[in-house]
């Protein structure tokens, strides 16, 4: 495990095959279907009823069947959600402002 991994207090399994993972420095969300999956972890994408078993077990996003991956992978893996959410707004608006 790499040294200060980020903590990590909640997970929760969004549709699509993502995760939004609140760390202690900010929510985040991470496309699981981007993640470069090896071996057995390549059924988290591919099976949506173990997907959704995902849970925080000893701070460590954990599936059925002891599927763990590293904090600090996820991390920054992830993107934040407040980046995503703004940029999501900025093509709204360049879609309102072309369309005038």
């Amino acid at each position: 495990m790499n040294e200060n991994p980020r903590k990590i207090k909640a997970v929760e399994a969004l549709p699509d095959f993502n995760l939004k993972i609140s760390f202690d420095t900010g929510d985040r969300l991470v496309d699981m279907k981007t993640f470069n999956l090896l071996g057995i972890f390549r059924k988290l994408v591919k099976d949506e009823a173990l997907f959704n078993t995902v849970h925080l077990e000893d701070g460590l996003v954990t599936w059925d069947g002891g599927l763990m991956l590293e904090n600090n992978d996820l991390y920054y893996h992830g993107v934040s959600i407040e980046r995503k959410e703004t940029a999501k707004l900025k093509k709204v608006l360049q879609k309102l402002i072309s369309a005038n």
